[in-house]
């Protein structure tokens, strides 16, 4: 299943790392500045949907995997905390895309788990 533009905006955490793992062929790759911009090249690419904070949020939580922080069976817990904080109740920010966000994290969380092993998380 392809998360291409299946995310609520501003974007969850785990919906928009699974488009990076679909997209880059490691963690390197993705957060190399761009050219043309100087952002990381997941953020500036066309293929990772998202806002910009919600796009540096799905590489922190790849990092935080990447260097033990986290482990792989911990990235819904985390990225579920990130979205609440981003868009949860209280916020004023989105509020409305809260739980079709929660529910379409749940929706990819095997896939992404499948994914990160073969990255080699």
């Amino acid at each position: 299943m392809s998360t291409k533009n299946q995310f609520t905006y501003p974007g969850q955490p785990l919906v928009i790392a699974l488009d990076i793992l679909d997209t880059f062929h490691d963690l390197k790759s993705a957060r190399t500045p761009s050219p043309k911009s100087g952002y990381p090249a997941a953020l500036a690419s066309c293929d990772v949907s998202g806002a910009g904070d919600a796009v540096y949020n799905a590489l922190d939580l790849l990092i935080d995997i990447s260097e033990k922080k986290i482990g792989i069976e911990d990235a819904l817990m985390w990225a579920e905390d990130r979205w609440k904080r981003m868009v949860g109740p209280g916020t004023h920010n989105h509020e409305n895309a809260y739980q079709v966000g929660l529910e379409r994290q749940r929706m990819v969380v095997d896939e992404f788990v499948c994914r990160a092993r073969e990255w080699g998380f």
